[in-house]
């Protein structure tokens, strides 16, 4: 095993970290048990031990020669995921239960999503905010298209009914699934699910690649 490397469990909710990066996690005081495989070499054996403190496993590490390597602990992948977009800094990430897949760092606020998740956010996101489009793209997805004067009474309810408009945008389109594709084809999905910065980040994780947008 090498350090900063990670191994799937079987269980698809946790994520095998090892290394230094296994110690941080652990010493971020996330829900885990960070433990040691053993060591023996150049006279000294150190016995595999389960619940090492980060604490400790920095004294093995300094005073004893410990293979920092051979520290691992599982992982909650999202945390893993997001604490690694943040420069591997796993510290006051928490999870929050008012939102799904939404996590709080201090002040700012982040999803973290698989690759379906994002779409079915996005989707639904872009169906929350149809009255917001441009007119003009709203009429490449009707049936026949607007003419200008349309255009302009559409731009003009828009206008002055903001979200109450999108009922009367929804029923103008002619597929609402080829809308959001070509939507999400154009701006990005970060665009509608990033409200700080519109972007989209992306951390791979125990083989599943997670997908970050910051909301403040």
């Amino acid at each position: 095993m090498t350090e900063n490397t990670e191994q799937t469990t079987q269980q698809t909710d946790t994520v095998r970290l090892i290394g230094q990066e296994a110690i941080d996690y652990a010493a971020a005081g996330h829900d885990t048990r960070l433990k040691f495989a053993g060591r023996e070499g150049l006279g000294i054996f150190i016995p595999a031990m389960d619940d090492v403190s980060a604490e400790k496993a920095a004294e093995m590490v300094d005073e004893q020669g410990a293979d920092v390597s051979l520290f691992y602990c599982d992982g909650d992948p999202r945390i893993v995921a997001l604490g690694r977009m943040l420069d591997g800094d796993f510290n006051d990430i928490e999870e929050e239960d008012y939102r799904e897949n939404y996590y709080s760092v201090g002040r700012q606020n982040y999803y973290v999503m698989t690759d379906d998740e994002a779409d079915e956010a996005a989707a639904e996101r872009i169906r929350e905010s149809l009255w917001a489009f441009k007119t003009e793209f709203i009429s490449g997805h009707t049936r026949k298209g607007l003419s200008d004067r349309a255009e302009k009474a559409l731009a003009k309810a828009q206008a002055e009914l903001c979200e109450g408009a999108n009922d009367l945008v929804e029923s103008m389109i002619e597929d609402m699934d080829h809308f959001i594709k070509d939507a999400i084809r154009g701006d990005g999905r970060g665009h509608f699910l990033s409200t700080y910065d519109g972007e989209e980040c992306e951390e791979s994780v125990g083989g599943t690649m997670y997908f970050i947008y910051r909301e403040n």
